[in-house]
């Protein structure tokens, strides 16, 4: 019986991770497109565009970046196989750049070299876990991630939308320790959402709770998490049950 009950509870919750990916998915990892326009991304899907880009390609078959920004208009497209192609070769071209702790202080000068390497690597690197998130592939979705954050872990955004892969693979315990580390910078009821159902699928009830009410308690009237409170009574109450078991036993 208690077997059954937490199937019940992983499928649901489940159901619940895939809804919620599926409304914050850009939210997952920002856009290459949201970053200021930094890098020439293109802003045009047309055919003038396809052309432009793929002459850039021929001209210059060894320069990442132009593989870069046509992978970037097919994602645009939705044709994410060839985007997907264009990503897997601008990370064969890339270099290796030095991680945000080597650089030091330099990492401050956007105008150093090696500055400007490690930034357009990262953005490679998360926009390609980003198509690879929008095909269902997780998995490899999660190396990219975990590459971009051994380069820089400051980006928030990126862990958190790491804390949320790793949930869905079942890396629980490593899901926690993202949102942990993310949460120890500042609150926010998403990460606490994101925490608290890493804990929920672990079966970790109680502490579930705690923080399933923590998000909601920060979106007071937020239909989109009221939710949350039949969640966090629900984990409540299986701990409870948890709780007299163990003492019948």
């Amino acid at each position: 019986m208690k077997k059954m009950r937490i199937n019940v509870i992983v499928a649901a919750i489940a159901l619940a991770v895939g809804a919620f990916l599926g409304a914050q998915r850009l939210a997952l990892i920002p856009g290459p497109w949201s970053k200021q326009g930094l890098y020439g991304a293109p802003t045009g899907d047309g055919r003038t565009t396809q052309e432009s880009l793929s002459a850039a390609v021929a001209d210059n078959l060894s320069d990442y970046m132009t593989y870069y920004r046509r992978g970037i208009m097919f994602d645009r497209r939705r044709e994410y196989g060839k985007a997907l192609a264009d990503f897997d070769q601008a990370v064969r071209l890339s270099p290796t750049p030095l991680s945000l702790e080597a650089l030091g202080p330099r990492a401050r000068d956007s105008a150093d070299r090696e500055t400007h390497t490690l930034g357009l690597v990262f953005l490679i690197r998360t926009t390609r876990a980003e198509t690879l998130q929008k095909m269902n592939r997780p998995v490899e979705a999660l190396e990219d991630l975990d590459h971009a954050i051994a380069l820089d872990a400051t980006k928030i955004d990126v862990v958190y939308s790491r804390g949320m892969l790793r949930t869905i693979t079942g890396r629980y315990e490593d899901a926690i320790d993202d949102f942990d580390t993310i949460l120890s910078r500042r609150a926010n009821l998403d990460w606490h959402y994101g925490r608290g159902l890493a804990k929920y699928f672990k079966g970790d009830w109680q502490a579930a709770a705690a923080d399933l009410q923590e998000a909601l308690r920060r979106a007071p009237g937020n239909d989109s998490y009221l939710n949350l409170a039949g969640k966090g009574t629900f984990a409540r109450q299986h701990a409870a049950s948890d709780a007299a078991v163990r003492q019948h036993r």
